[in-house]
């Protein structure tokens, strides 16, 4: 059996808590703006 797939085993990563989703997630979509942004349009 695969380590990651053992659940028992210790060191593995407690599920994420929904605000710490929501902070991971908003940090990218910032991120992806800024990029977005600043990039010069090609069109």
């Amino acid at each position: 059996m695969k380590p990651e797939l053992n659940h028992n085993a210790t060191g593995v990563k407690r599920p994420f808590k929904l605000e710490e989703i929501w902070r991971i997630r908003t940090r990218i979509e910032i991120q992806n703006v800024s990029v977005w942004l600043t990039t010069p349009s090609l069109a």
